[in-house]
């Protein structure tokens, strides 16, 4: 089958080495000319973590990710929840820096052949052919994936009717290096009320960069904070994008550092396993590229953070200070509010995500608050759930609509959850703050509901009443009553 995948992503890149993988010819379609990702610190889960694994990706991964063995917050003295994975016996989360992700997933395409087009806006689908902004066709396919984002031009052309509404709350960013280890293996909050939440998230050793390894945009010193040695680029006669293409060669493994990974950087097994991440000692002394990193966020609406810059650097140093005392080793690494990076939250809704012969998916279809740490997971999962369809299911709409089916459930779950939950934690409702400190703490003692709010963690969850997916021997992950719902077992006239 041809697919063409817009959207140069996490969603857009797992789907097309998933589908690469399975011998599709698969083409991407980058609006910027040099890819590179944009924000800090993600929580990869174990539902992830599985995709990636069956993708042959995981190890790469996790060899400069950082354990997350809890998810702890406080209200000041108060413990307001602390939960860790293992308690359902779950893997432990994976703190990963988003240029290591991307960076995985873009040196995987050229090895399994697929074609990557960069400076490429697709800002029309018709029928699986695919137009640029000055209305060339740039492809014809027999699918086009849709994989650009929460802010997608297409979902709003393709799907008008499609709930997309801004969260009035976001989050400053800032990642920096963490040489003491002083915040690894938990992620912690700090909250007071509804409005005030401050977070620090261990983000493993960064990307494997040609030179010194930086934090990214907010560090201090020179900032690299996506691969500098990358696949090298062909240019396509036919067109002024830049394309990459490389032959197909089967799986990718995950042993070592894949084709056109830097090769003057440290390698990425240089650090001790610990659970499956790297870790470090508490001294210093690491190597170039294997410094561990922390990213820190301060929850704030998007409507103050201009005037937040405009009180200054040592007003933000007081403000966060007097919540989280121990941001301190963060802040002296802070050299400006200017090296802070704003990310806003959409909520998008979209009921059928395909018409025709294109399918959205990832934030394009479904993107929440990160409240629960679920956007990149269950984008993910979208791939691989999309890919096995598409080449199990001969015909599309029944491929398209197994696939709508079987994700369904896992995506509104989380969609629901994280708007419920996302008032209490950042909101301009005082009270809710309140709330939160006197339940979350009565709910973790109860046995059962604690044991769901782990599992809720993990990624996996479908519903109050319904099973939580399962990962089986062999090519599945799905819940017990997909099996029989499979386009190789399902029997439909």
């Amino acid at each position: 089958m041809n697919v063409g995948i817009v959207g140069g992503g996490f969603a857009g890149f797992a789907t097309a080495v998933a589908l690469a993988q399975r011998g599709h010819d698969v083409r991407c379609y980058e609006a910027v000319a040099d890819p590179s990702p944009i924000g800090a610190g993600i929580l990869l889960q174990p539902t992830g973590a599985a995709v990636l694994d069956e993708l042959g990706l995981l190890e790469r991964v996790r060899d400069r990710s950082a354990a997350v063995h809890t998810l702890r917050c406080m209200s000041g003295t108060k413990e307001v929840f602390a939960l860790g994975y293992e308690e359902c016996g779950l893997a432990h989360g994976l703190g990963v820096h988003r240029g290591v992700l991307f960076q995985v997933l873009f040196e995987a395409l050229e090895p399994n052949g697929v074609t990557l087009e960069t400076g490429c806006e697709i800002t029309r689908v018709n029928g699986g052919a695919v137009y640029d902004a000055r209305g060339v066709r740039r492809g014809q396919h027999d699918v086009v994936v849709v994989a650009d984002g929460a802010r997608s031009a297409l979902r709003a052309s393709l799907f008008p009717s499609a709930r997309d509404d801004a969260y009035p709350f976001g989050a400053l960013w800032f990642v920096t290096e963490d040489r003491a280890e002083r915040y690894a293996g938990v992620l912690h909050q700090e909250v007071r009320g509804s409005e005030t939440m401050i977070g620090f998230l261990p983000t493993g050793l960064g990307p494997l960069n040609a030179g010194p390894t930086n934090a990214g945009p907010t560090n201090a010193g020179p900032t690299n904070p996506v691969p500098t040695n990358r696949v090298p680029k062909k240019k396509d006669p036919t067109n002024d994008s830049a394309t990459r293409k490389g032959p197909r060669n089967g799986s990718l493994t995950s042993n070592g550092p894949m084709n056109g990974a830097p090769t003057n950087a440290a390698t990425v097994n240089a650090g001790r396993r610990n659970g499956g991440a790297t870790s470090h000692g508490s001294t210093g002394g690491h190597p170039i590229g294997e410094i561990p990193l922390v990213s820190f966020f301060y929850s704030v609406a998007g409507k103050d953070v201009d005037a937040l810059r405009a009180r200054g650097l040592q007003a933000f140093y007081d403000d966060v200070l007097a919540v989280a005392p121990m941001a301190g080793a963060v802040l002296e690494r802070l050299p400006s509010l200017d090296a802070l990076i704003f990310g806003g939250y959409r909520d998008v809704v979209l009921k059928v995500p395909y018409r025709d012969r294109t399918v959205v998916i990832g934030d394009a279809a479904h993107a929440m608050s990160p409240q629960l740490g679920q956007g990149t997971n269950l984008a993910l999962l979208d791939a691989l759930a999309l890919a096995r369809w598409l080449t199990n299911e001969p015909n599309l709409a029944l491929a398209f609509a197994g696939y709508a089916r079987e994700r369904r459930a896992n995506q509104r779950f989380y969609q629901f959850a994280s708007r419920w939950l996302t008032p209490f934690f950042q909101s301009h409702h005082a009270f809710l703050g309140g709330v939160r400190d006197t339940l979350f703490p009565l709910a973790c003692t109860v046995p059962y509901l604690r044991r769901r709010m782990v599992r809720v963690l993990g990624g996996g969850e479908r519903g109050i009443l319904r099973p939580a997916m399962k990962k089986p021997a062999g090519d599945s992950w799905a819940s017990a009553d997909r099996q029989s719902a499979t386009p190789e077992t399902r029997n439909e006239g």
